[in-house]
Formats: structure tokens, C-alpha cells, sequence
């Protein structure tokens, strides 16, 4: 059943997926085109999933869903990215590859795999202060006040100087 991520409680899960580049506007409207056409079907345990897909900065798919205080079951969450999976092979492009991360310098996004990131840590270009994208908040909540943060305050900060 297809939400607003605003209208989806703080407490609500978080999927992200990152594409490599930025993409097209053609790209994400079939994307949110898609998603939506899932979300509107998505079941768990036969009960609809009040869900969202949102585009930020035209490179960042999140799916959010509101489990209503019960875990999402196994097939909804694989049905999800076997979703997300679908899209990657129709529109050709990346959304799944977890070797990548993003931070912002001057307010540009950067794409890089990890090894560039812990390399340009390590010279200083990346440092605790530097606004980095954690992929890895769970919650809606975490989306909200932890996603774009600096370094410090994300798993990142292990290659922080």
C-alpha cells in the first residue's frame, strides 16, 4: 500500500540502494514508476505494506516499510530485492553493488568503492568532517538524523584520520 515516507512512522525500515552515478529523470521516474507498482501489491504474512520508494539526489533509492510492530517475513524482504534486482537488468543500471559509498565535498556527491575511500583518508582529502552517506541506517528515524553525517559518526570513521 503505497505511503509517503512522511506519512510512514519514524520506527518505519529503510532499504537503500545506491546507483554508481547520478541518474536520469527518465531513470527515476521508472523507477519510482516500478516501485510503486510493487509496493502496491507488497504483502507479509497476507496483510498489505504501508511502504514508500522515494529518489534522493536522483542516486539514492529508498524503500521504506512500515512493519505496523511485526518483522516483515522473509519472502517480503526478498521479494523487495528481487524488485530492486528486476530494475538493475530493465533499466540497466547498478543499484545493488554494497562495494561503493558516497560523500559530499562542496555539496557534490562523490562515488567511489571503499579501497578509493580509505585511500583518500588516509591522505587527509576524507577526513572525520567530511559528510558521508551511511547506507546502513535501518530505520526511518536513522534516515532522518544519521544518513548524510560526517564520518565520525558513521561506520566510515574506521578510515578517518
Amino acid at each position: 500500500m503505497k505511503k509517503t515516507f512522511n506519512e510512514l512512522p519514524n520506527a518505519s525500515k529503510v532499504w537503500i540502494y545506491q546507483a554508481e552515478t547520478v541518474l536520469s529523470e527518465t531513470v527515476v521516474d521508472n523507477i519510482l514508476l516500478k516501485g510503486t507498482d510493487f509496493i502496491n501489491s507488497w504483502e507479509s504474512h497476507g496483510s498489505e505494506i504501508p511502504a514508500s520508494i522515494d529518489v534522493f539526489y536522483n542516486q539514492f533509492v529508498v524503500v521504506s516499510a512500515d512493519d505496523c510492530g511485526d518483522t516483515l517475513c522473509g519472502r517480503a524482504k526478498d521479494g523487495q530485492l528481487r524488485m530492486m534486482k528486476e530494475m538493475e537488468l530493465d533499466l540497466g543500471i547498478s543499484l545493488t553493488n554494497r562495494m561503493i559509498t558516497s560523500y559530499k565535498i562542496d555539496d557534490e556527491i562523490k562515488t567511489i568503492t571503499f579501497n578509493e575511500f580509505k585511500n583518500l583518508a588516509k591522505s587527509g582529502v576524507i577526513n572525520k568532517e567530511t559528510i558521508v552517506f551511511n547506507n546502513l541506517v535501518e530505520t526511518k528515524n536513522d534516515f532522518l538524523t544519521n544518513w548524510e553525517t560526517p564520518a565520525d559518526n558513521s561506520w566510515h570513521n574506521q578510515f578517518s584520520n
